[in-house]
């Protein structure tokens, strides 16, 4: 992660130029597919960089696979909050027996809002894990008579 942060800046840099040149020029391909992807690959990036691993990662396998979970949660929350209901009639939404009739409008609010909030509570739910491991380490390490690690700051 030592170059990443060219990453940052480069893909959102990139995703602009897409929208910027495929407006302008109407090239409706890099307008609709290669800025979303692109900022895909930045939301992606932006999550693995505030990502802390396991605490107790013992292989670069591990390490990787740690990786790689929170990478395929970020893509599935930014798919989750990217979908647009673009019409005029009601649309109805459905989920275990209850349902609830709104405009497009209404229901893209309403999935994009439901994403942040599970994305939130993913997020949380990974920080009290990586917590706990944390201190399920330490105690361990000072069981056995050797001092506790220093916190690392992500």
């Amino acid at each position: 992660m030592r170059h990443a942060w060219i990453a940052f800046i480069a893909l959102p840099a990139l995703a602009l130029a897409a929208i910027i040149v495929g407006e302008v020029y109407k090239i409706t391909w890099v307008a609709n597919w290669l800025a979303p992807i692109l900022m895909l690959l930045f939301f992606v990036s932006l999550s693995a960089l505030f990502h802390s691993p396991d605490a107790t990662p013992g292989t670069r396998s591990e390490k990787v696979a740690s990786y790689a979970k929170v990478s395929a949660f970020a893509a599935a929350i930014y798919l989750f909050i990217s979908i647009e209901i673009v019409s005029d009639t009601p649309v109805t939404l459905r989920l275990m027996g209850l349902s609830k009739t709104m405009s497009g409008h209404a229901a893209s609010r309403f999935l994009v809002i439901s994403g942040l909030v599970i994305g939130a509570v993913g997020v949380w739910l990974n920080t009290r894990q990586v917590r706990r491991e944390a201190t399920a380490a330490a105690l361990a390490k000072s069981a056995s008579g050797q001092a506790p690690p220093a916190p690392s700051n992500p």
